[in-house]
């Protein structure tokens, strides 16, 4: 088995190749290898979700800090 670290070089490589390319497919699914290939090594299970998720409104953040809240 490869280590990380060959893993890591190997998909970056193919995915440098593939978007020279223009290989749309390809990429897509390098991004989901690398993707879960480093989400299997973080300390938190599914961080890779979280980069996911659309950005929340920030309408609640300026409740409250205008002097009227």
């Amino acid at each position: 088995m490869e280590s990380f670290r060959d893993q890591v070089y190997d998909l970056a490589a193919l995915l440098k190749h593939a978007n020279a390319t223009g290989d749309l497919i390809g990429v897509m699914q390098l991004e989901a290898r690398l993707n879960e290939l480093l989400a299997n090594c973080g300390a938190t299970p599914g961080i890779v979700e979280v980069a996911d998720t659309p950005p929340q409104s920030s309408d609640h953040l300026a409740d409250g800090m205008d002097g009227n809240g």
